[in-house]
């Protein structure tokens, strides 16, 4: 375990305090489609052709999933948001910045951020390829919340 591995699991709590409690769980609009099938490949060829960083995919009640891509030694612009989010990193090498913690991602991590915390990459040593799932449902605290002090390392 990284320097920086070690750090964010020193706030560990039991993965049982991330799960949705009976009342916090949002119900899919019935106007949201059973199910949709999607090609990353696809996905970041639309992002290209887009020109954006960011590319959204799938927007349901639910969430919204897209793919976020930054250049090697590139800047990361991204302010705050107003949903819970995850990261999980398909290619390339960075830090990721949140708060006053940092660790280190690449292929295969996956990193939880709480709504309207500060974050954003940085040191990125190759091209970062990441898929971004939002949480549509709102917030279970509100932003410096008592109960919703830490989740670092929870998994």
């Amino acid at each position: 375990m990284t320097e920086s591995a070690a750090r964010w699991s020193a706030g560990r709590r039991d993965a049982s305090d991330l799960q949705p409690r009976e009342n916090e769980l949002h119900q899919p609009d019935k106007q949201d489609p059973v199910w949709a099938a999607f090609e990353l490949t696809d996905q970041l060829a639309k992002r290209q052709a887009a020109e954006q960083p960011w590319y959204p995919f799938l927007t349901v009640s639910t969430m919204t999933v897209g793919v976020y891509e930054l250049p090697e030694a590139g800047i990361d612009p991204q302010t705050p948001h107003e949903r819970d989010e995850l990261y999980y990193v398909v290619s390339g090498r960075a830090m990721l910045r949140v708060e006053s913690d940092e660790v280190e991602v690449g292929p295969g991590s996956m990193v939880y951020v709480r709504a309207h915390a500060e974050h954003r990459f940085h040191d990125i040593e190759e091209k970062l390829q990441v898929i971004v799932f939002f949480s549509t449902a709102a917030p279970t605290a509100a932003p410096g919340g008592s109960d919703q002090s830490s989740r670092r390392g929870a998994g």
